[in-house]
């Protein structure tokens, strides 16, 4: 498969008024939804709720792709039929949840590597530059010694190389945020957690179980804090997302690439709205550097909101700091957005996107959501087959509705 194939498959995916359905949830997290209804967490329980939303007639209006897990691929309808093979002969393209769940960042050689970074980097500065650094504040200086690594690989990374001014210019800008970040914050940055399942990526690709997939997601999680998220675990995050997604377009695959900051927490939006912007900068570097195109990726974000213990903003400020964080940091090149619900209410996840989605725009931009197209019609199914209809007509009509807010009005339509 050709980059224009990848590309084509990644445009279908945001194709205007079609959204992803994400289903991909492990055994671990469905059985706690399933608790909620006094369901028993079984594969064939599994699999029949998966039947109850895949096999819907008429999905194929409103849904281009459907985020699978693993298990999903050996499982079929109650026709005998693959689930895969069932979505494909309507025109929906599968795709696999590649990750592996979450483990916890290791920080024991931290100090070591930072200190011997800051002397490496303060032994190559000119006097007049360490002058100008001093002179600029304590907060510099702590982050030029604290994160000199941060601050060598971005000069190295940048397109041309900076003057001895520009360097200094980076680290003030940078400063502010990066500042939280130290080794010696271990109550909160020991909890940070990294991605897990690189290493048998290339094993799972090859692997013909899944080759009907067309394309993948992996995800990656920050938590704002007072300290974190840490350099060390944006950094490590978004380099594996990178490799990822290199990767799955090796093997032919579309990746989506799926930086989740966590709406839990007591932050406002304007500490999400720097976070998330880190992040997204940091990440569109990491693909770059690891050679990915960009023409055949997609980014999965959530919205710009204040954290689930913050008093709620107004919705026309997550739809302005939102569109800015996108517009600021992922390259032009990248076919769509995709934005995942994040723990908000259906009603709020509705609104954001069609608020968002009606701003001009020259990238393409949908839904990617899962608990907001699925609890109504787990909630009507309850586990019972004499209910499977009724959840059907439920879980249709969160797909239309979701499907209408993701149009988009004023789109200079790409590719």
């Amino acid at each position: 498969m050709g980059k224009e194939d990848l590309r084509k498959i990644a445009l279908e995916l945001v194709r205007d008024g079609k959204g992803i359905l994400a289903i991909d949830e492990s055994s671990d997290s469905m059985g706690k939804k399933f608790e909620n209804f006094n369901i028993s967490n079984t594969a064939e329980n599994r699999r029949r709720f998966r039947n109850v939303l895949i096999e819907a007639e008429g999905i194929e209006e409103y849904i281009s792709g459907v985020i699978l897990h693993m298990e999903t691929f050996d499982q079929r309808n109650d026709k005998n039929i693959l689930f895969v093979e069932s979505l494909s002969s309507r025109g929906i393209i599968p795709g696999i949840k590649l990750d592996q769940g979450l483990g916890k960042i290791e920080y024991d050689d931290v100090k070591i590597k930072a200190t011997k970074k800051a002397k490496e980097v303060e032994e190559n500065v000119p006097e007049n530059v360490k002058s100008s650094v001093k002179n600029a504040g304590d907060k510099v200086v702590g982050f030029m010694k604290q994160h000199s690594e941060y601050a060598k690989n971005k000069i190295e990374e940048h397109e041309r190389p900076l003057t001895e001014e520009e360097k200094v210019k980076e680290a003030k800008k940078y400063g502010e945020f990066i500042k939280r970040s130290s080794a010696d914050n271990a109550e909160e940055t020991y909890h940070e957690q990294v991605t897990r399942g690189l290493e048998d990526l290339e094993k799972t690709l090859a692997s013909k179980k899944y080759e009907k997939a067309k394309f993948a997601k992996w995800r990656s999680v920050f938590k704002i804090t007072k300290r974190t998220p840490t350099f060390e675990a944006i950094d490590k995050n978004c380099d594996i997302l990178a490799q990822y997604a290199k990767l799955c377009q090796l093997h032919d695959l579309v990746p989506i690439v799926e930086p989740e900051v966590l709406f839990e927490g007591n932050f406002t939006i304007e500490e999400h709205y720097r976070v998330l912007k880190y992040v997204l900068s940091l990440l569109s570097n990491k693909l770059n550097y690891h050679d990915v195109d960009l023409d055949s990726v997609l980014f999965k974000i959530g919205f710009v909101t204040s954290g689930k213990n913050k008093a709620s903003v107004d919705k026309e400020s997550t739809t302005r700091l939102t569109s800015e964080a996108i517009l600021s940091t992922i390259p032009i090149k990248v076919p769509g957005i995709v934005f995942l619900s994040g723990g908000h209410t259906c009603e709020d996840a509705i609104d954001y996107l069609r608020m968002i989605c009606g701003l001009d725009a020259e990238i393409n931009l949908t839904f990617s959501y899962g608990r907001a197209l699925t609890s109504n019609a787990m909630k009507k199914w309850n586990g019972n087959d004499n209910n499977v209809e009724d959840a059907r007509k439920v879980f249709l009509q969160d797909c239309q509705v979701s499907s209408k807010a993701s149009k988009q009005r004023n789109l200079v339509r790409k590719g």
